[in-house]
């Protein structure tokens, strides 16, 4: 094949892939639109939510962060033993 074929056969593979990418990203676009339009819809129908309901949400949230830092605490003070009685052996 001569210099010229190929470079005709290369600008024209470029050329079918740029046409894709840009069928592709007009494709992404869309899915985006839709997806933003869904969430849009769905903020405005915002639920309202008691006093008492976010007391409680508060309260479970306590009683998680408390169980959380008292398991951390546990496992670093274990971790802390084990490396002390590596360096004594």
């Amino acid at each position: 094949m001569d210099r010229k074929k190929v470079c005709e056969k290369s600008s024209a593979k470029k050329k079918m892939m740029s046409i894709e990418l840009k069928r592709e990203i007009i494709e992404k676009h869309e899915q985006h639109t839709e997806v933003m339009q869904e969430i849009g819809f769905e903020e405005s129908e915002e639920e309202v939510i008691s006093t008492s309901e976010i007391k409680e949400i508060l309260g479970m949230w306590e009683r998680v962060s408390q169980f959380v830092k008292r398991n951390t605490q546990k496992k670093l003070q274990q971790v802390v033993h084990l490396i002390f009685l590596m360096t004594l052996a």
